[in-house]
């Protein structure tokens, strides 16, 4: 299971770093949320690889990951705010939930889970934050259809991406928090964790694909 797991997470890290090339070579033909998902990808890629490092020169790959989350939501967010602007509730919920998730990233980070453990709880609050923006974003798509199909919408891949990815992470973190011990996951939990990002991030590199495609973005007219 250990060699399935490295395999998988040279796979993962190799898919992210295309993903990246192919975003740099196009990156005047994406739109303002593929450059938004390109720059995720490039903390993603950044982060995983300090981790890698650090699992080799410290022993311990959880340091970066105290950094990385706070800037994934951020990141995740500002592709959601693209698209529900217009939303009067939703602009309150971004600016409060934002504030929200970087005061309680700080707090758990220095008084709970230190930067030499894994900060399970702020991911999993990061996808109880998100959860929302996603099917809200769902409801959205639903409520005004655009004349191009939704398997040639960018948003639609990243969107979905995002549930798989979120809920997963949601009921794995709420589920194991009490089994984890000095900051170690079962490695079933780990394998899980690498197929569900592999997918994940193939959802954004065909995000970023369709983004590309389309000349000019779907607008949404949000009440």
């Amino acid at each position: 299971m250990k060699d399935f797991i490295l395999i998988g997470f040279y796979f993962y890290l190799s898919l992210i770093f295309i993903s990246i090339i192919y975003g740099i070579l196009f990156f005047n033909n994406i739109q303002s949320i593929g450059k938004i998902i390109l720059a995720y990808l490039a903390v993603t890629f950044a982060s995983e690889l300090c981790s890698f490092i650090l699992s080799y020169t410290i022993k311990n790959s959880n340091p970066p990951y105290h950094i990385y989350i706070p800037l994934h939501y951020l990141l995740i967010s500002l592709v959601y705010r693209n698209f529900l602007i217009r939303d009067k509730v939703y602009r309150l919920y971004f600016y409060l939930s934002l504030f929200v998730f970087i005061c309680f990233s700080i707090i758990n980070s220095m008084f709970f889970q230190t930067f030499n453990t894994l900060p399970s709880n702020s991911f999993l609050f990061c996808s109880i934050l998100v959860l929302p923006q996603i099917l809200l974003l769902f409801v959205k798509l639903i409520e005004t259809p655009s004349n191009t199909a939704l398997k040639k919408q960018s948003i639609f891949w990243f969107n979905c991406g995002n549930l798989l990815f979120h809920s997963t992470t949601f009921l794995i973190w709420g589920s194991f928090n009490l089994l984890l011990k000095n900051g170690s996951v079962p490695l079933f939990v780990h394998v899980i964790l690498i197929v569900v990002n592999i997918i994940y991030y193939g959802c954004l590199l065909i995000a970023l694909y369709t983004e590309r495609k389309i000349i000019k973005a779907p607008q949404y007219i949000l009440s």
